[in-house]
């Protein structure tokens, strides 16, 4: 391995002063000491910045920034801007890092001339008040070329940004940045505009991250305008689908688009009151793209509700409220039978 690469961890930080600590330690305390660590602060308010600065100012390899609030995307760029590695990884505030996480990821590189890797990951979940980890690894190591991960896009982990190395010189001779007008979907976004530019992918599937479930983050939040932009960030994958745009991998994209759509529209009717705008533009999508699942027997009993519930409301609440409860008992199961260790 080749000990003079660096790599930039970048962890873009708001209102995290509770759990950041881990994923910082887990940085520092890796087997592959040639880190650089940045940290964005985006306009917290709650006491983030001055902890990081106070409990980690004797730490040389730590850049440490504060903007005002822009969003995840404009913390991520300037952490991009500030980056001085030869690699780098994206980490979330509230998650961190398996020990060896650096140096498994060189490693894989370096064994496989520089492909692009990814990694699998870890989902922390809590189950009264203990931490368990679950496994979500693919459990199989693959080499693949870019236009079949992109037909798999979510298989292969690509809708978000973090577990995978990046090249920095690729991202920045190429000017790749996250969309500050794409406020959910802009990870997928993101990478998507990486494939661009490389051949192969090899997925690795040693669990490397630990992603903690949060309730209260984006993905979990309730439905509102703004992730109407996640649909915006699917569609604009196909607009910018120059080295790759064949008629296997656009219909695979379309697909992607309207589950993205059904999973918007399941949001919408379950947690906010009805919107005639909302519901006329939700029918007006899944009448746009549902014809590219119907030719690939795509709809499954999530999807068929949601398209009831659309055209003849009242019948997804309660489902999902069911299904909420089933999830529940299964993962309880899971745990029983099927959980690694505690953390």
């Amino acid at each position: 391995m080749n000990k003079e690469s660096t790599v930039s961890v970048i962890i873009p930080a708001y209102n995290a002063e509770s759990y950041i600590e881990r994923g910082i330690n887990s940085v520092l305390n890796q087997t592959y000491k040639n880190v650089e660590l940045i940290i964005v602060d985006d306009g917290s308010i709650d006491n983030t910045f001055n902890l990081i600065k106070d409990k980690y100012n004797t730490h040389k390899n730590i850049k440490l920034f504060k903007q005002k609030n822009s969003g995840v995307s404009a913390a991520r760029n300037k952490g991009l801007e500030l980056a001085e590695g030869d690699y780098c990884v994206f980490l979330d505030a509230d998650d961190f890092l398996e020990i060896n996480a650096i140096e498994m990821l060189l490693k894989q590189s370096y064994l496989n001339d520089g492909t692009f890797i990814i990694c699998d990951f870890y989902s922390i979940k809590v189950l009264n008040g203990k931490d368990y980890k679950i496994s979500n690894s693919l459990a199989y190591d693959s080499q693949i070329c870019v236009k079949d991960a992109i037909i798999y896009f979510e298989k292969y982990k690509l809708k978000n940004a973090c577990y995978k190395l990046y090249n920095l010189d690729i991202i920045k001779s190429n000017n790749i940045k996250f969309p500050v007008d794409i406020h959910y979907g802009e990870d997928g976004l993101f990478v998507f505009r990486y494939l661009q530019h490389i051949d192969n992918i090899f997925y690795f599937s040693m669990c490397l991250w630990n992603c903690v479930e949060n309730p209260k983050s984006v993905t979990h939040a309730e439905f509102n305008v703004r992730k109407l932009t996640g649909i915006k960030a699917a569609e604009m994958m196909i607009k910018e689908n120059i080295r790759y745009n064949t008629y296997k991998v656009n219909e695979s994209l379309k697909r992607y688009i309207f589950k993205r759509i059904i999973a918007f529209a399941n949001n919408y009717l379950v947690s906010c009151k009805k919107n005639d705008f909302y519901t006329l533009f939700f029918k007006r999508k899944i009448k746009q793209y549902l014809k590219y699942s119907f030719n690939h027997n795509y709809l499954g009993k999530t999807e068929l509700l949601a398209l009831a519930n659309i055209f003849t409301p009242f019948l997804l609440a309660s489902y999902l409220k069911l299904r909420k409860q089933i999830d529940l008992i299964l993962f309880k199961i899971k745990i029983r039978f099927n959980i690694n260790k505690n953390v």
